[in-house]
């Protein structure tokens, strides 16, 4: 009888803490995002929509002017549209505002072509996070490489401008497929 009571109690505790999370526990409404795309919702507000518009501009410019290969313009425009505290992120590791500027530099690499795909942004108040893939032919040298790069962003709106203040990228490696089991021929053949 002792262990069913302690038993009851126990769900009773549970389901109260449930009910609790369930009523307190919701997202405020500035926090839920209002999603420019309609991946998530059937009805963009105006204002995402005016957002996504606003950052494909700004991506837009950015990627005419990388096709350029003015690194000088390129370096000038990245400053103005990255917030003070940029920091970017990758398989390389971190680097600051600076250290991302300088890059285009170090590496000497020209673009035979760059393009940006997929874009999706999610509106959070004076927040936004845009995701997108870059497809990018680079020459280095004399080698010349083609690579899909999945870019995340955050911007936040400074000064009336969308500012990048945190930026992750990843290269899209093909995939991998495994060896052959050396048993898998003889199976198949039973």
């Amino acid at each position: 009888m002792t262990k069913f009571l302690i038993f009851c109690l126990t769900i009773l505790a549970m389901t109260v803490g449930i009910l609790a999370y369930l009523s307190i526990g919701q997202p405020t409404a500035a926090l839920v995002p209002s999603t420019a795309t309609a991946a998530t919702t059937d009805a963009p507000t105006c204002e995402a929509a005016a957002v996504e518009s606003e950052i494909r501009g700004i991506l837009g410019k950015y990627y005419e002017i990388a096709r350029t290969n003015d690194r000088q313009a390129l370096t000038n425009y990245s400053r103005e549209i990255t917030a003070p505290e940029f920091t970017h992120s990758s398989e390389s590791g971190v680097t600051d505002k600076e250290a991302t500027l300088r890059m285009p530099d170090l590496l000497k690499a020209e673009y035979v072509s760059t393009a940006f795909e997929d874009l999706t942004v999610q509106v959070y108040s004076d927040a936004a996070v845009a995701k997108y893939l870059d497809v990018s032919e680079i020459r280095t040298g004399k080698q010349t490489q083609k690579k899909q790069r999945c870019f995340t962003n955050v911007r936040v709106k400074q000064n009336g401008a969308w500012k990048i203040v945190a930026e992750h990228s990843n290269v899209l490696a093909p995939a991998k497929l495994l060896p052959r089991h050396p048993l898998a021929d003889k199976m198949a053949r039973k």
